[in-house]
């Protein structure tokens, strides 16, 4: 290809008056070749610069995306309710977020839920602030590089490991408000903070309640599904004399912490409350007879000031003994076709007796439930494998979950001709 460019340039040079330049070329001096080597020269330098002009072109009308810079800020706080508690380490890995699942009640660690943290800029200035949610877990948004300090302050915890406030002739030491400043330095991906942990601080006459709700069968009665629109949590509030004195949301596992109290005769009350999107006007509504006192009088509290209260709801949830999947004319199928419509039967018995039972089905993937039994699923014309979720409730505040799974196929037939 060189060759042929170079005896279409030799033609322009001519027409262009360089005759002279190319003469030597039809004759057999030495001048026909360095002619001929100027032109293939030439020809290859075009060749090679007209790829590297295109691809310059292209980026400049197709930018590559801006190389993302800084991270997420991640971690978790825990509250130590045990003189001999550890954390476990994270050895050689780093930094890393507590995982919800690995929740160890024998270690007397409670996930905090609404415990505020403060992050500042390396200047002082404050950038953003955070709340745990159910799991004790905080996040910051994106944010640039840097080194940054998360802060928090409480009044009635401290950081474990810093002592428990008590001299060592058993009086009570000063107060001073729990305080810790936690150093960070982000880069291009998300900054796991080690996990914080804080601790009661025991004083003569300030005392703390803890403690775990429960369902009447050990179940927590915590419950969201976020596709029905369902959530169910529990309220705590302190009283004194009838007035209240405190108030404090519980964790996911349904436990809770009350800080600051008077070491007086308190009670404790708890009130199951239940919200659904698709009321009118979705607000939080307390579940008939899930509700719970507990008096604590002033002997009962220890000498570190910790209450431990036991608290279990009259109700149990009901319980699903199984799902049977069958075509309109009840034959079970084991593997349905795409667009087949199945019915959907689920066998619950109530622990109780006596309680109202409604199943509520959820396509995954789709908006709005169905409260049938049996329930008709329209499976749709795609093959693979297909969801649908069941949500079993008791209307007392007690849930159980299932998911069915289907695999949906075309049903594969051969014919065969009869003999001759």
């Amino acid at each position: 290809m060189a060759s042929k460019l170079a005896l279409r340039i030799m033609h322009g040079l001519q027409g262009q008056g360089f005759a002279h330049w190319t003469m030597p070329f039809h004759g057999n001096g030495p001048g026909s070749y360095r002619i001929l080597m100027f032109a293939g020269l030439l020809a290859s330098s075009l060749l090679m610069t007209w790829p590297s002009l295109s691809i310059a072109q292209l980026q400049g009308r197709y930018p590559p995306p801006a190389p993302r810079s800084g991270g997420e800020i991640r971690g978790s706080v825990l509250a130590d309710l045990a003189r001999d508690s550890v954390l476990p380490s994270n050895g050689s890995r780093g930094p890393q977020e507590f995982s919800s699942k690995d929740h160890p009640s024998s270690r007397s660690m409670l996930p905090l839920n609404g415990f505020q943290v403060t992050l500042f800029d390396d200047h002082g200035k404050v950038v953003d602030q955070a709340q745990t949610d159910a799991y004790g877990r905080y996040r910051f948004p994106r944010k640039p590089r840097g080194k940054y300090k998360i802060v928090w302050k409480h009044p009635d915890l401290v950081p474990a490991g810093t002592g428990d406030g008590v001299t060592g002739d058993g009086e009570a030491s000063r107060t001073v408000p729990g305080h810790q400043v936690i150093p960070v330095d982000v880069e291009d991906e998300t900054y796991h903070v080690e996990p914080i942990v804080v601790r009661s601080q025991p004083r003569d006459e300030v005392v703390a309640i803890y403690g775990r709700l429960q369902m009447r069968d050990g179940s927590s009665p915590m419950f969201s599904d976020a596709g029905l629109g369902i959530e169910q949590k529990v309220e705590v509030r302190i009283t004194e004399q009838d007035a209240e004195i405190a108030k404090t949301p519980s964790n996911a596992f349904g436990e809770f912490v009350a800080t600051g109290l008077p070491r007086e005769e308190l009670t404790v009350h708890a009130q199951l409350v239940q919200r659904r999107d698709s009321d009118a006007t979705p607000r939080w509504e307390a579940v008939p007879g899930q509700e719970l006192a507990k008096i604590v009088s002033r002997s009962d509290f220890p000498h570190d000031g910790l209450f431990r209260a036991k608290l279990k709801f009259p109700n149990s949830p009901p319980r699903l003994t199984r799902i049977d999947v069958t075509d309109c004319e009840g034959k079970v199928v084991p593997s349905p076709c795409p667009g087949q419509t199945v019915l959907c039967t689920a066998k619950v018995r109530d622990v109780d007796g006596a309680d109202k039972i409604e199943c509520l089905w959820r396509v995954g993937g789709e908006q709005g439930y169905s409260t049938a039994n049996p329930f008709q699923w329209k499976l749709s014309d795609i093959q693979g494998r297909q969801t649908s979720y069941l949500v079993i409730t008791d209307g007392k505040g007690g849930f159980a979950t299932e998911r069915v799974s289907l695999p949906v196929a075309t049903i594969q037939t051969t014919s065969f001709d009869a003999p001759e």
